[in-house]
Formats: C-alpha cells, structure tokens, sequence
C-alpha cells in the first residue's frame, strides 16, 4: 500500500513497439547518412554501405579519455561522429629508444574522419594513441564485423 498519492500512466504494447521501432529507424538512418558523408565511403554502393551502418556500434568518449593507446593490440576502427579526437605517438629519443613519457601530437581529426583502420587489417599493435579534445562520439566497426563484410 502506497504512503502517499500516485499517479499511474499506461501505454498500450502496440504504442510502445512502435515507437521502438521507429526510434531504431531513426538511429540507423543518421548512422548511414553520417557514414554516408565520410569521404571513405563516398563510392560505395547504398547496398554495402547499409551493411556497414548494420555493424557499427556508437561509443561515447568523455574529454581527455585516452580511445586507444599506442602499443596495445588493435581490434577495431573509429569514425568520429561528434567531436575532435588527438592523435599521438610517444617521442623517440636519440638512440632510438621511445621516451614513454613524451609524446608528438601528429593529428587531430574532427567530424567525418577515422582512426584505427590498420587494426581491421594486420594484427599490428596500435601506431599511436587517440584521446578525446572534447566529449566525443565515434562510431566503432570490430575486426570480425569488417572481415563478415567483405
């Protein structure tokens, strides 16, 4: 029994299947439209590229958050939705050595750009590292996903 009044709302399974259902539609729509825009997938065909925006999962990535990091294995590739990603690798010293705690900004990528494409291809640790600049969305598409693409 309830200490207080209470308000009770329904909403009738079909109302909300629908609404499901459009709102999923609605997602996969901006993901192949934001895919669509990327100057990597300009040419390919509107029946490949709804493949690829069935695949790729929408990450968020609060500022300063390192995304990958320069060394680790590879298992997937990035497509920055929203937001501005910077893109490192550790400084070498003279005799050739890494200093593990400098690292030389060699990018940044803004909307529309990717990270991490050797990754789906070669079993090569990664290259460099990606942090966040700002909150930042990305789209991510795994090894096994792109390999069951092709």
């Amino acid at each position: 029994m309830a200490s207080t009044d209470a308000v009770f709302f329904s909403l009738h399974r079909a109302a909300y299947q629908t609404t499901l259902r459009e709102e999923a539609v609605s997602h996969r729509r901006d993901i192949f439209t934001f895919l669509r825009s990327c100057e990597i997938f300009k040419k390919m065909g509107t029946r490949d590229l709804s493949r690829v925006a069935d695949v790729v999962q929408s990450v968020s990535f609060p500022e300063g958050t390192r995304i990958v990091r320069e060394g680790d294995s590879g298992a997937a590739m990035f497509f920055v939705e929203e937001g501005q990603v910077m893109v490192k690798q550790l400084a070498e010293k003279k005799d050739g050595e890494t200093d593990s705690d400098e690292e030389n900004i060699i990018a940044m990528l803004k909307t529309g750009q990717y990270f991490g494409e050797r990754a789906l291809l070669t079993d090569e640790p990664r290259s460099a590292s990606v942090e966040a600049v700002t909150d930042t969305i990305c789209l991510r598409i795994d090894r096994e996903s792109f390999l069951k693409l092709l």
